[in-house]
């Protein structure tokens, strides 16, 4: 069923978030008339603060943790490319606890051909890929290059594994219970070495 309406469908079971962060608010504000009492939200965006920033305006009791895993272009309006090989949705209840609603879409997604993943701790998960997205991120519009220049770059990957290693301190800081660990060598390439090389790991 398609609806342009939001509410004209009523309450749904699970509702996922895609918008930009910029838009998250407004676009929280139209899940209202969607959430019933077991509706599950899931938002997608970068970043460690998204269902945070959702709790106070759809209530926390419907909000779970999640990363999405996915590279792609934006071709034309509408359009996207996918580049990358890896396309998953990573998902979990905020207190760790394995329910029933996470299960029950995770096997949906599943059966729709989706590597849908559950893993032990939302939060390690979030942090994992916001350590090395914020990290590149930075630092390849600080050097107007793409990620696979960069991390060739003998000179460059100190400064790369020196930022990832700030964001595993604040995340600790945080409380979330990341490795401290950093080891060296091709720790950021795109072929997803890292989740093999690194302690905390990314993928984006």
């Amino acid at each position: 069923m398609h609806q342009t309406t939001p509410g004209a469908a009523g309450a749904v079971d699970v509702i996922l978030s895609c918008v930009k962060l910029w838009d998250l608010g407004g676009s929280a504000e139209l899940m209202r008339p969607m959430t019933g009492q077991g509706t599950m939200v899931i938002p997608l965006q970068n970043g460690v603060d998204s269902s945070e920033s959702l709790s106070p305006i759809v209530g926390a009791q419907h909000i779970v943790g999640r990363v999405a895993m996915v590279s792609g272009s934006n071709v034309r309006p509408g359009v996207i490319h996918q580049t990358g090989k890896h396309h998953s949705i990573i998902f979990g209840e905020l207190d760790g606890a394995v329910s029933a609603r996470v299960c029950a879409f995770r096997n949906a997604a599943k059966g729709a051909g989706i590597d849908a993943v559950v893993p032990d701790d939302i939060q390690v998960a979030r942090w994992n890929k916001f350590i090395g997205l914020t990290a590149m991120a930075g630092i390849c519009s600080l050097m107007r290059q793409s990620l696979g220049p960069l991390r060739d770059d003998p000179e460059i990957v100190p400064l790369i594994q020196t930022s990832m290693q700030e964001i595993v301190d604040v995340g600790i800081a945080c409380g979330v219970p990341l490795e401290p660990v950093m080891v060296d060598t091709g720790s950021t390439t795109s072929d997803h070495s890292p989740r093999k090389q690194l302690r905390p790991c990314w993928s984006t």
